[in-house]
């Protein structure tokens, strides 16, 4: 029989990173993980940074400008997704509403409307799936930002219109939860946002280092891209060797010894065990560092 656990034994984000986790595993999708997360990147950046600085955690934040955060509705809704499968990215396309339909005569109540004789023209299903995939790419599900505000000596007067600095320091993407949960299944998420990272070097040149957070529901790891290894990546030779493809290319990102050492042989940490907060103390350290040397 489970013991009783008196409600203020631990502090109040432990328990609504508990609730949260515990409703997010009752589901088999992605989007109900956003909910923990949310509140563990809250607390990964809490007390991070001082006056002037802020930093402020974007959700489907694009890191380039060269795609849309949105793809229209009568696009998602003529997409061919008879299996099921989840895509990857940040859409959860198995609750996609069904498909709209003319409303009656009788809704507008004796005034004339022309009602639609024939659905929306639909994008063919590959060219809705080829649209998220390029977005997933550029957009990750969160996006760690920090502003340095310009201020006027000597008494640091806010400038109007404001003006800021700003520099992006983590990228974070989610997947829905995995049974039995391996080091190696977080490999092909790093596909993905090894293309982030990309751009996110191509959008902000003045960044050097950038943190990853993967996250396979409540499981997750961490690595970090530097701009060198971006640019080194593939090599000259690889880009003319008509048999190379881009799938064949080991993730340029790096695994971090001062995060790596708390997840032990398995590779990643679980949401509120020990190993989880250690390794969010180590990141928080390095990149209060990374800030630091890049504002």
């Amino acid at each position: 029989m489970s013991q009783p656990v008196p409600l203020d034994s631990r502090p109040l984000n432990y328990w609504r990173l508990s609730f949260s986790i515990a409703e997010a595993a009752a589901d088999c999708r992605e989007a109900p993980w956003y909910g923990p997360w949310s509140i563990a990147i809250q607390q990964l950046f809490e007390n991070f940074c001082p006056y002037p600085f802020v930093t402020i955690t974007y959700p489907q934040y694009p890191v380039t400008k060269d795609v849309d955060s949105m793809i229209p509705d009568e696009e998602v809704e003529g997409e061919d997704n008879s299996d099921g499968e989840d895509e990857g990215d940040s859409d959860d396309e198995m609750t996609s509403p069904s498909p709209r339909t003319a409303p009656s005569p009788e809704v507008y109540k004796g005034f004339h409307q022309d009602l639609p004789k024939t659905p929306p023209k639909l994008s063919p299903p590959r060219l809705v799936k080829l649209k998220r995939k390029k977005r997933s790419t550029r957009i990750p599900d969160f996006v760690q930002l920090v502003f340095k505000i310009r201020v006027q000596p000597p008494n640091n007067t806010l400038v109007i219109p404001q003006a800021h600095i700003k520099r992006i320091i983590l990228l974070v993407e989610i997947k829905r939860a995995v049974d039995n949960c391996q080091e190696w299944f977080f490999h092909e998420v790093f596909d993905q946002t090894d293309q982030q990272a990309v751009h996110a070097f191509a959008s902000y040149p003045e960044i050097k280092t950038l943190g990853v957070i993967v996250a396979l529901g409540d499981c997750w790891t961490y690595r970090e891209y530097d701009r060198h290894n971006m640019e080194s990546s593939p090599t000259p030779s690889e880009r003319n060797d008509a048999t190379y493809h881009e799938s064949d290319l080991v993730s340029p990102s790096t695994i971090v010894t001062d995060v790596q050492q708390h997840f032990g042989r398995r590779g990643f940490a679980r949401l509120q065990e020990p190993a989880s907060e250690a390794a969010f103390i180590a990141i928080h350290q390095r990149l209060q560092a990374m800030y630091k040397s890049s504002l």
